[in-house]
């Protein structure tokens, strides 16, 4: 998620919200069931611990996670060969210096979403196809490729409308 307001423009969030808005209007979704994140630029972890405790009092763990792959391979807020896919926090991470604008991001770590019983990994677009080449290659680890935590998953998906190869 980019450390921006929740109702920004930019929030991953707000885009997330209104498209499910009409199911919480329609009483199929709760608003509780919504856990935005709100970055706290005035502390030193940014909100990330106020935001691990709040995904601990809903159980821990993801259950369900939806991931699309980034041009270069990048999941969440986890870059190729960047410290964030290399960190061994056991949640959420805050940084200042990811490759791609905004600079300013939080994400959770690899090993968190690795507990996810089930991923699906968008890969949309012929700009991907390079990455997807990425992610199915076996010479290519997951600091070279961050979408391949989802193959730890117990179940994952892959979602592309890129054509295999000839």
């Amino acid at each position: 998620e980019r450390r921006v307001p929740v109702l920004s423009v930019e929030s991953n969030f707000r885009v997330i919200y209104e498209n499910l808005e009409q199911l919480v209007q329609e009483l199929i979704l709760n608003r509780d069931q919504f856990h935005p994140f709100f970055p706290e630029e005035d502390e030193e972890d940014r909100g990330v611990k106020a935001y691990a405790d709040d995904l601990r009092s809903v159980g821990g763990l993801f259950h369900v996670v939806f991931l699309g792959m980034g041009e270069d391979g990048h999941v969440a807020g986890l870059f190729p060969n960047h410290h964030t896919i290399r960190s061994t926090s056991p949640n959420f991470i805050a940084f200042d210096d990811a490759p791609k604008s905004p600079a300013k991001r939080m994400t959770a770590a690899s090993s968190l979403l690795k507990q996810s019983k089930l991923g699906f990994l968008l890969a949309l677009g012929e700009a991907k196809k390079e990455a997807l080449d990425r992610f199915f290659s076996h010479a290519v680890d997951e600091a070279g490729c961050p979408a391949k935590l989802i193959t730890a998953m117990e179940e994952y998906v892959v979602v592309t409308d890129i054509p295999e190869p000839e």
